[in-house]
């Protein structure tokens, strides 16, 4: 099972812009899943169709062609990259207060029957990340990190569902850029922040990550952060069905719910049909900060390494850490 929960997390990851389980682990019918969400910032945005596999299958091939995929009628174009991946038109935008409705068709029994799977969704206000700062975590000290990044945003009145991403702009040596993604699976993303009903209408501060001199990507694979490094926090809005379906999967990945403790029917997505998974919609918004300099934060070889020979140009007043 912990194999499905993985997999469905990846599915998660692919289905963005560019569940019941049982705990016994001996052969069951593969079950269909459905993931799929939206967005209201252009992009192009996708819906995997795939069957599960089980705890102790090799198998890795997992995807399903040639199901008709539509949202609100339109069919999404299955991709030639990747194997049951139906994806919408370049430069889509889900609007808000709009529902939108997946359906899927397909013979996934095997009776000659075609079957329908569908769910639908209400676009969510997007909610304006009006600000974001970079505090340090220790009063006083001599050196920057860790520091906490903090989210300001109005909650507007009624029920809303949060999460956030954090990734880093960093350039090199010869002051080219690139994106780094921290929340590169749902476990390093924030749910929950608070129970909006309680800061109803109110403007949030809220704290929603730690950026750290060192920041772990992924196994094996770690950042360490520059002073005129940028770090991007995004503030997501989701339909409700969707946040509690990615919600309950983190919980499990990340331990918080014990997998194999968990009863039966405990993850539930809206998906009609008997299919598992979920569909959804989310709002995004961003604000950026750079990482200031402050001396007693990186060796002089640190930052030999990262801006060349003239470094001691760019901080000259920089003292080696003990």
């Amino acid at each position: 099972m912990r194999r499905i929960l993985g997999y469905i997390l990846l599915c998660i990851l692919f289905t963005a812009c560019t569940e019941p389980w049982s705990i016994d682990l001996e052969d069951v019918e593969p079950r269909l899943v459905i993931i799929g969400s939206l967005c209201t910032e252009p992009g192009q945005y996708a819906v995997l169709v795939s069957r599960s596999a089980n705890y102790f299958s090799d198998e890795q091939d997992l995807g399903i062609s040639g199901a008709l995929v539509t949202i609100n009628g339109v069919p999404l174009t299955e991709s030639t990259e990747f194997k049951g991946r139906y994806l919408t038109a370049e430069g889509f935008a889900a609007e808000s207060g709009q529902t939108y409705r997946l359906e899927v068709r397909l013979d996934f029994d095997g009776d000659g029957v075609v079957e329908i799977y569908s769910a639908s969704a209400v676009a969510p206000e997007t909610v304006i990340l009006g600000a974001m700062s970079l505090m340090p975590v220790i009063d006083n000290s001599e050196k920057l990190f860790p520091l906490a990044t903090l989210a300001f945003f109005l909650d507007p009145v009624g029920e809303n569902f949060y999460g956030a991403r954090l990734r880093y702009i960093v350039g090199d040596s010869l002051s080219q850029w690139r994106t780094v993604n921290y929340s590169t699976s749902p476990s390093k993303c924030v749910f929950n922040l608070f129970d909006s009903t309680v800061e109803d209408g109110s403007l949030i501060a809220y704290p929603c990550f730690m950026v750290a001199k060192r920041n772990v990507i992924a196994p094996g694979d770690t950042l360490m952060v520059f002073p005129t490094d940028t770090v991007e926090l995004e503030l997501n809005n989701y339909s409700p069905d969707y946040y509690e379906f990615v919600r309950q999967l983190c919980e499990a990945e990340s331990g918080q719910n014990p997998l194999f403790m968990t009863p039966v029917g405990t993850y539930t997505g809206n998906i009609s049909g008997g299919a598992l998974g979920a569909f959804g919609i989310y709002t995004s918004s961003s604000f950026r900060l750079p990482i200031i300099y402050k001396n007693n934060t990186w060796s002089n070889e640190e930052l030999r390494e990262r801006f060349g020979a003239g470094y001691s140009q760019l901080y000259p007043d920089n003292m080696d850490p003990e």
